[in-house]
């Protein structure tokens, strides 16, 4: 009885050992950012190399193995850091990213900061404007997973001090967290 139950259990485990797709989801980091330093408005553009995108899933170490199926958009903020010779009190912002065929897709309109006394860090996710959202994610997308490293992301950060004319020097950075839905191939029993 017992070379029966060892038997069946046996067969049972052979059959039960199968390959499994397990999705995994880090989170990468990307920034971009401008230095403005000028009387009155202003307009700026800023990169994410394709290179320093793919540096970032590097660091994530993933299984070589394995493969990315997507990317998603977690979240988007904003740090300020105020410069030497600021007057200016606060800005009015428009961030777009920059579309080959279809001209710029606003990320940001008309969003307003305060200039800190030295930097602060500004949760921008109740006003982004999904257009702008979902062209980012796309040209994420077509980096990430469609591996087309011929495009960088790029961005325009126009914008108007307050007073107006005043002189303005600060650091602008945008900075995008998102997600990555990686799946990875395992021998599971």
């Amino acid at each position: 009885m017992k070379k029966i139950a060892i038997i069946i259990c046996s067969v049972l485990l052979f059959i039960s050992c199968e390959e499994k797709d397990v999705r995994l989801y880090p989170s990468i980091i990307n920034k971009a950012k401008v230095i403005v330093n000028q009387q009155g408005a202003f307009d700026k553009s800023a990169q994410i190399s394709t290179s320093e995108i793919s540096n970032s899933i590097s660091d994530v170490e993933l299984d070589a193995s394995g493969v990315i199926e997507d990317i998603t958009t977690e979240n988007v903020s904003l740090k300020v850091k105020r410069l030497s010779g600021n007057k200016a009190e606060s800005v009015k912002l428009d961030l777009s990213i920059e579309v080959n065929e279809s001209g710029d897709k606003y990320i940001l309109d008309d969003f307003v900061f305060t200039i800190p006394e030295n930097e602060a860090e500004y949760n921008i996710s109740k006003s982004l404007k999904s257009e702008g959202v979902r062209e980012l994610t796309k040209q994420l997308f077509n980096v990430v997973v469609n591996k087309n490293t011929d495009t960088d992301i790029e961005f325009s950060f126009e914008g108007t001090p307050t007073p107006e004319n005043s002189n303005i020097n600060v650091e602008i950075e945008i900075k995008l967290q998102n997600g990555l839905v990686f799946k990875q191939t395992i021998d599971a029993i």
